[in-house]
């Protein structure tokens, strides 16, 4: 079996990233709750959407730390040419 170094902080790192996404979208609900005069009650009855909420954001922040990268490996290329 490979060990691979980089798989504890990788692995740390997301999971950062999973619940900061994951607060955002329960901010979000929490925010329609008081904002449409909902029962507290939403705020566990509408998890299941908080969820989905919470891989869109994921997903989207994956597609743009992705596009930074290729930016950066291109702006990379191009300056190290003579």
């Amino acid at each position: 079996m490979a060990n691979n170094t980089l798989q504890g902080p990788w692995q740390k790192r997301e999971l950062v990233v999973l619940l900061f996404c994951f607060g955002i979208a329960f901010l979000l609900n929490v925010y329609a709750v008081i904002r449409y005069d909902g029962r507290a009650v939403e705020l566990l009855s509408q998890l299941g959407y908080v969820c989905v909420i919470t891989g869109v954001l994921y997903v989207l922040t994956v597609l743009l730390r992705l596009l930074v990268w290729l930016i950066s490996l291109i702006v990379s290329r191009i300056s190290r040419r003579p």
